[in-house]
């Protein structure tokens, strides 16, 4: 059973795009269910603290979210929310996290080297990650985290570090055809292109 985590930034710098964060969240929920398998999704949102908005619902039933269920306000506590998921459903290597963020990190407890090092745990163990953000210094951030770039001559085959100025486009279209590749072969194919217009 493949388990797709998507791991959302409800900060206040996201207000600006979060009409077009529902509609590509839903629209990469639509297109994950026409797969038809045992696969389940989690939903985590995070801003100051992280919330669950669902959690390992079949992916068959997961039911489109509302625009009250994206509320952004305040910091972004991106590595609690990823230290929070990478250790809850930790007992599932078939699992592809996605992290979708427009800033840097700045309210987490979490020491950034012990998430760093769970993040390689979970990538020996199988687990794969796409890390998608808006501009190259947010970029950086996941690179620190061990979330590289996948590209061509130099692959990681565990991460791909997607930078998007439209990332409500690319989370619906490249990241939603990722993950349902993902669902099938449980191997993760490259998104060659560094910055992607959308």
């Amino acid at each position: 059973m493949a388990h797709i985590i998507v791991i959302l930034d409800t900060s206040g710098s996201m207000d600006g795009i979060k009409e077009q964060i529902v509609s590509s969240v839903n629209g990469f929920i639509f297109d994950q269910q026409k797969t038809i398998d045992d696969s389940r999704m989690t939903l985590i949102t995070f801003s100051d603290r992280h919330n669950i908005v669902f959690e390992q619902v079949p992916i068959s039933h997961v039911q489109p979210i509302k625009y009250s269920d994206y509320v952004p306000d305040g910091m972004t506590a991106l590595y609690d929310a990823v230290y929070f998921a990478l250790i809850r459903y930790g007992d599932n290597s078939s699992t592809l996290v996605i992290i979708v963020t427009d800033g840097e990190e700045n309210k987490s407890a979490t020491p950034r080297i012990q998430l760093n090092t769970l993040i390689e745990a979970r990538k020996e163990a199988g687990w794969k990650f796409i890390y998608l953000c808006n501009n190259m210094d947010t970029s950086q951030g996941g690179i620190h985290m061990g979330l590289r770039f996948a590209t061509r001559g130099a692959r990681d085959t565990t991460t791909q570090n997607l930078v998007s100025p439209n990332m409500p486009a690319t989370l619906r279209r490249d990241v939603s055809a990722v993950a349902s590749a993902y669902r099938s072969t449980r191997m993760m194919p490259s998104i060659d292109k560094l910055s992607l217009d959308g």
